[in-house]
């Protein structure tokens, strides 16, 4: 069995006491809440490693740090000013000052059988790395369990649904670097230059790593595994592609994918012989209980009128055929590195909607032929 010393182990308290205690005195004449608080829970875990505590007793704390944290997050920044909020922070930070000084000497025990916090943190990178061993994950910045265990479930999800991707050889870029850490740590240490709308994941071509910001309080509406799919995506896209995103195929189904409204619904407006699931939205309602193709058999001044195999008519105001159109235009994508990685993720997890059966058939088709 292994201890610090007790000089080392009063030094560390100490330390860490002291920066509590900077903070927690702060007025609202002094700095930022908002952003100091952030600054004052990385702070205290930056220097809680020096302890050397168990894995039991760090999980402990880092879950009072986290559990704080996010529910500061969730305020609007500008309350930033606020005596009370001020004050809630002082108080959460002294009580936090008192569960450092219950410490003891031998909550530091690195005893034989059981994880230290490092040993813990390798474990489940372990688990993530035995299920896909081309992924190398590297971990730049302190981090809590309850965070680690969250990006592990989102990792898995997202080399789950890769794998069994009908998008040819994507697990290929599963292979390569993927970073583990704060925003400011990943600048840092890699060079790249962060965009301002940044969420949880970015890829970034140049390095080809993909970057995980546990720091992130900015997140779209939706799972960040699904995020995760989509930077790979865009690994995929760069260096498993005939071109990477200059393949001309891709630059022209995004251009006819952003076309202006007016001439998408012109060019999507049925013509005689066209089924009735071209117009793919909410079609099986007029399928009636056959299983016979719908087929325009007539226009007229007002009407779309649908005929199937055993004769029975169906028709439709001109009114209600735009309104069962769906433009391509709705993927609404900034770029064409974008359409390409949004579609790929959708196409991945079955979530095409009917509208977008015709570009998602269509890029596929292009991946097959394309595809490296």
């Amino acid at each position: 069995m292994n201890t610090m010393s007790n000089i080392e182990f009063k030094r560390a308290k100490e330390d860490i006491l002291k920066i509590i205690s900077n903070y927690s005195n702060m007025t609202k004449e002094d700095k930022a809440e908002y952003l100091e608080l952030k600054d004052a829970i990385l702070d205290i875990e930056t220097f809680l490693p020096k302890l050397k505590l168990t894995f039991e007793k760090s999980f402990e704390l880092l879950s009072i740090l986290k559990t704080y944290g996010k529910k500061v997050k969730r305020r609007s920044p500008y309350a930033r000013n606020d005596e009370a909020i001020l004050s809630e922070h002082s108080e959460f930070l002294n009580n936090f000052a008192k569960e450092i000084e219950k410490i003891k000497i031998t909550d530091t025990e690195i005893v034989e059988n059981k994880m230290t916090w490092e040993d813990a943190l390798d474990q489940e990178i372990t688990v993530v790395m035995q299920r896909e061993p081309n992924l190398k994950i590297k971990i730049i910045s302190p981090v809590s369990m309850e965070d680690l265990l969250d990006f592990k479930k989102n990792i898995l999800k997202a080399i789950g649904a890769i794998k069994a991707s009908p998008i040819p050889n994507f697990d290929k870029a599963l292979k390569g670097d993927l970073i583990l850490g704060t925003e400011i740590d990943i600048k840092k240490q890699t060079g790249v230059t962060i965009p301002l709308d940044v969420f949880v994941g970015l890829y970034h071509r140049d390095t080809n790593n993909i970057m995980y910001f546990i720091d992130a309080t900015i997140k779209r509406n939706r799972d960040i595994y699904i995020t995760l799919i989509h930077e790979f995506a865009h690994r995929y896209h760069h260096k498993h592609f005939k071109g990477g995103i200059e393949n001309p195929k891709i630059i022209t189904l995004f251009q006819q994918a952003v076309k202006n409204e007016e001439q998408c619904f012109l060019d999507q407006l049925p013509k005689i012989g066209d089924p009735l699931s071209n117009l793919r939205e909410n079609w099986w309602s007029v399928k009636m209980s056959t299983d016979d193709e719908w087929i325009l058999s007539k226009i007229t001044d007002t009407k779309y009128i649908y005929r199937n195999s055993k004769g029975f008519i169906e028709s439709f105001d001109k009114k209600d055929i735009l309104l069962r159109t769906t433009c391509p235009s709705v993927y609404g994508t900034r770029n064409k590195a974008e359409f390409f990685a949004e579609m790929v993720t959708l196409i991945t997890l079955g979530l095409v909607k009917p509208s977008q059966k015709l570009i998602a058939d269509k890029l596929m088709e292009i991946i097959n032929n394309e595809v490296i």
